[in-house]
């Protein structure tokens, strides 16, 4: 019994990983509720997983609000358009939608809201483990979104598929509301870090040296 309360037990580390995960779950949407931080927010959501999934110790709330000051300008000018750019898509999409014998109409569409939703995965992950401008974090996206081109197509399915399960059955929007209320924001971060982290050679960074606390490091990528 004494070993389940050990912190180093697995239990008590899987534990601690859930209590994690909801805690800054919560506070990645509290913080997203002016909508235009929602890119800040991604950054000190993706510096927690990261860190768990380094097994390093995290102290949630600290750790992700100076994530979010330290990537706030970079991440509002990344974010404020894939926002506009994904409203308007999603949008057009609707219009399309009605026009049934002709559904070839979407496809410029899709191509360009699978370009965006590309940046949306790498952009901030990149923000968060590597100090750089704002032109190369974008330059590095886009290259990377290519060169994991499965990757980042299984990835975008998921995300893009969301849409499609609300925009077939408006229940959906209750039940992946309550979810991501209570751990979905979270798990679809720590989901994507685990291809994110190998493209990233992060994994490679925690074997090579596992004496020396291996946060995602702010160096040039």
């Amino acid at each position: 019994m004494d070993d389940f309360f050990n912190k180093n037990s697995l239990a008590m580390r899987f534990l601690t990983n859930v209590a994690n995960m909801i805690l800054v779950n919560i506070i990645f949407i509290i913080f997203s509720l002016p909508l235009f931080t929602i890119g800040a927010s991604l950054c000190g959501l993706y510096k927690i997983v990261f860190s768990m999934h380094n097994g390093d110790e995290v102290f949630v709330f600290r750790d992700f609000v100076q994530e979010f000051k330290a990537d706030f300008k970079k991440a509002t000018i990344i974010w404020i358009p894939i926002l506009l750019f994904s409203a308007y898509f999603a949008v057009e999409l609707g219009y399309l939608n009605n026009f049934k014998n002709m559904p070839w109409l979407q496809i410029p569409v899709w191509i360009m809201l699978f370009f965006v939703v590309s940046i949306l995965i790498y952009a901030f992950p990149l923000l968060a483990s590597f100090e750089n401008s704002l032109k190369n974090t974008l330059k590095n996206s886009i290259l990377l979104s290519l060169g994991n081109l499965p990757t980042t197509i299984f990835i975008v399915v998921i995300y893009i598929g969301m849409y499609l399960l609300i925009d077939f059955n408006h229940v959906f929007i209750v039940i992946l509301g309550s979810l991501a209320l209570f751990n979905g924001c979270g798990f679809m971060a720590w989901f994507t870090a685990l291809f994110l982290r190998r493209i990233f050679g992060l994994n490679k960074a925690r074997n090579t040296d596992n004496e020396e606390s291996t946060e995602p490091s702010k160096d040039n990528l």
